[in-house]
């Protein structure tokens, strides 16, 4: 999908593509769109109302789909299996109902996709008690004797968890490698030496390759930054401990098909750290809430390619907020 004029002749192209019609659905049925909700998100509402032309409803008729036409896939005959839905007529009038509630949908999504929620979860369930086993005979075969522990938890879940989570935000105008697309390689700990671009993804410290396709707008892309719970430098996930932690050991650099570029080449990539607030429940009917991101531009302050403060990035944005 790298190159535009030929990216509709490979199967990714038409996967990815459904998919994020997939995604849209089911963002639609999490919070569908009424007349008395606010629709911030669109810079002139009356703009799903009009014609996309050349597209035709029937072969017949002069009449052309609208934005508003396709919200309702139903109306273009499919729907996904996330959310059913039934046609109902009535008075000639076509509506299509929903067959699950919001409680089952959300449960799935928590099921597919709420590896984070998950993971902190895990976090805080203590083990309280333990058993060893060991191999019965393994002392008498004189074998290296093999333990294997098992961890019981015990402790009810927490209803709520508050935890801090940590992004990476990668800012850059499309021109500068006169619209080549590009990746960044974020690393926690000791960038490779190797000049393969290949050879990285190997490496443990890598933990995110952001890939930015070419458009015809200023970029602004996020990357999630991974689980800190592992690392035994770190106290806390509260900025006051993970802020010095990635001035140390965060590192990036800019990669394409033909190698490693210098940060000089891409001169307004901006790279930031911002921290926000998770809110995780035990009721799996329940979506996780991300809110409230600010930039800690201490840890890229003064540093190559690195946001300043006088960058400004997030301000006057609801990155993320869905509370």
């Amino acid at each position: 999908m790298s190159y535009i004029a030929v990216t509709a002749f490979g199967p990714i192209f038409w996967l990815h593509h459904s998919n994020v019609d997939r995604l849209f659905t089911i963002w639609l049925a999490l919070y569908p769109l009424t007349t008395d909700q606010p629709q911030h998100w669109f810079e002139d509402p009356t703009r799903a109302q009009k014609a996309l032309k050349p597209f035709h409803k029937s072969l017949e008729s002069d009449g052309f789909w609208t934005s508003d036409d396709t919200r309702e896939t139903g109306n273009l005959g499919y729907t996904y299996p996330d959310v059913p839905k039934k046609l109902q007529i009535q008075d000639g009038r076509r509506t299509f109902i929903s067959v699950r509630t919001q409680e089952e949908l959300i449960r799935d999504l928590n099921g597919l996709y709420g590896s984070t929620r998950h993971g902190v979860q895990k976090a805080h369930q203590k083990p309280v008690a333990s058993r060893v086993l060991k191999l019965a005979d393994a002392f008498q075969r004189r074998e290296e004797v093999r333990i294997q522990a098992q961890i019981t938890n015990a402790d009810p879940l927490p209803e709520v968890i508050h935890e801090k989570v940590y992004i990476a935000l990668i800012k850059y105008e499309i021109f500068d490698l006169r619209g080549e697309p590009f990746s960044v390689d974020l690393f926690i700990g000791k960038v490779p030496e190797t000049n393969t671009p290949h050879d990285a993804l190997e490496f443990k410290t890598l933990v995110e390759r952001v890939y930015f396709f070419v458009t015809l707008v200023e970029i602004e892309d996020v990357a999630e930054t991974p689980q800190f719970h592992r690392n035994q430098e770190l106290r806390s996930l509260d900025p006051e401990d993970i802020a010095p932690f990635l001035k140390d050991n965060l590192h990036w650099r800019i990669v394409t098909t033909d190698g490693i570029l210098r940060k000089e080449d891409v001169p307004s990539l901006k790279v930031a750290v911002a921290v926000g607030e998770a809110t995780h429940f035990a009721d799996s009917t329940k979506l996780s809430i991300y809110e409230k991101y600010k930039i800690l531009y201490e840890i890229t302050d003064n540093r190559l390619a690195g946001a300043q403060p006088e960058d400004h990035l997030l301000d006057g944005s609801d990155l993320y907020d869905n509370a």
